[in-house]
């Protein structure tokens, strides 16, 4: 807790940095029980980003490897407000369209929102979000938790995945910015976390593979069947249209898409 060190405000939020953690959703916990110097306590959002987490977790709780202070690694805290009501689908949606419109700006290329929340460039992962929503002491906060690829150019052979230096053009491809790509990317979600329903009809527009045909893992029979994606809902339920015109919807965990390029995380 004693590494913790405060960087800059930004916007309504402000930005903190230790240099490494067992992963900074765990860590951004601790800082918050521990009264986050009292950000926190006026509903302030806060970050806490790092250059390496020893146990860093991805989707379905699988490992999230990355080099040592090679990419953006940070959890987003914001508080709750219990008089307001939350809707946790299209929070999910505009955070990570505002995501992945940030990351894409930054090498002037579309970054595309795997289902539900990875990032891909051209067929391969450049980053991935973990949304969840916890109470500590009296206050529920929605923790985010992104890792975007930025410097890191080796990847382990199991892994299909590139970054962001990877994919700049000649002008652009240099070493960016951990610190920079942390801020620009806070900025975007301050600005979703504010304007909601703008980001949240982005979604479906960024979606990999949206109106294509692809191939499904049915995850409890562990049948693969291809079809459509048409749309998430309202609900964060993926739509899919079946090759006899049939839809069909299911919750994250019941599918997972099968991609060129797949990888295990």
């Amino acid at each position: 807790m004693l590494d913790i060190q405060f960087i800059q405000a930004v916007g309504d939020g402000h930005v903190f940095f230790i240099p490494q953690c067992d992963s900074t959703q765990q860590e951004i916990q601790r800082f918050i029980a521990a009264g986050a110097m009292g950000l926190v306590a006026g509903g302030k959002p806060i970050a806490l980003y790092t250059h390496f987490q020893h146990q860093g977790v991805g989707q379905r709780g699988s490992d999230w490897n990355s080099q040592r202070g090679m990419n953006a690694l940070f959890t987003v805290a914001f508080p709750l407000d219990p008089k307001k009501e939350f809707d946790f689908v299209a929070v999910n949606k505009a955070l990570s369209a505002s995501v992945a419109l940030a990351v894409g700006k930054l090498v002037g290329e579309k970054v595309d929102i795997k289902w539900p929340n990875d990032l891909l460039y051209r067929d391969v992962k450049l980053g991935g979000m973990l949304m969840e929503t916890t109470q500590i002491g009296p206050k529920k906060y929605l923790l985010l938790g992104l890792g975007v690829n930025v410097n890191q150019t080796e990847f382990p052979q199991a892994v299909s995945a590139t970054s962001l230096v990877q994919i700049a053009s000649a002008d652009l491809a240099q070493h960016f910015n951990i610190e920079s790509v942390v801020i620009s990317n806070l900025l975007a979600l301050l600005d979703a976390w504010n304007r909601t329903s703008f980001y949240a009809t982005q979604y479906d527009d960024l979606l990999y593979k949206r109106n294509e045909t692809t191939v499904f893992l049915d995850v409890k029979t562990g049948v693969s069947f291809s079809a459509m994606l048409k749309e998430v809902n309202h609900l964060g339920q993926v739509c899919l249209e079946l090759a006899n015109g049939e839809r069909v919807v299911y919750h994250h965990g019941q599918v997972r898409m099968n991609y060129v390029n797949t990888s295990r995380n």
